[in-house]
């Protein structure tokens, strides 16, 4: 609980995002499974769609990603966080 209210979730997002895009793998998008109606609300408000017929399951093209992280690290007023140092295990 005590790092909510942070920005971590949106920060998280763009990593996973970010590692998608670096990966040697062929992606074409994230895809994730929400457990709540938070967690679409959220989801959608980083640019996810919904699949159809699956409410709950949406996805983000990763072309969609890059340009959504670009912009965000323009706008960032901090250096990015590094997950990779980060202890989560604490979380």
């Amino acid at each position: 609980m005590r790092f909510r209210g942070r920005g971590l979730d949106g920060a998280l997002l763009a990593d996973a995002a970010t590692r998608g895009l670096q990966a040697e793998a062929a992606a074409f998008a994230l895809l994730v499974d929400a457990k709540e109606d938070d967690a679409v609300a959220f989801y959608e408000h980083h640019g996810f769609q919904r699949l159809v017929g699956q409410p709950r399951s949406l996805f983000l093209a990763l072309a969609t990603a890059a340009a959504v992280c670009i912009v965000a690290m323009t706008k960032a007023e901090e250096p990015p966080v590094n997950f990779a140092s980060m202890d989560l295990i604490s979380l």
